[in-house]
């Protein structure tokens, strides 16, 4: 899981805010990489809707939340 840094923090606001999830040309446009984007999927903080070539959306979990609300 990325550690908790502002990045991560960023990815899951910009998640947080779109609560029927983005387009991989969304996040990648806000400056988020592929594998930032599957560390998020990997630790469960965000789902990934995938097809035969490529992530189609992504979209925060309830553990991406709860992990938003812990920040300091």
């Amino acid at each position: 899981m990325p550690a908790a840094t502002t990045e991560r923090v960023r990815a899951l606001e910009l998640l947080a805010r779109y609560p029927n999830g983005c387009s991989e040309a969304f996040t990648l446009a806000h400056g988020f990489t592929v594998v930032f984007l599957a560390a998020l999927v990997r630790g469960r903080l965000a789902t990934a809707g995938l097809n035969a070539t490529h992530v189609v959306w992504i979209q925060i979990t309830d553990l991406g939340r709860e992990a938003l609300v812990d920040q300091p």
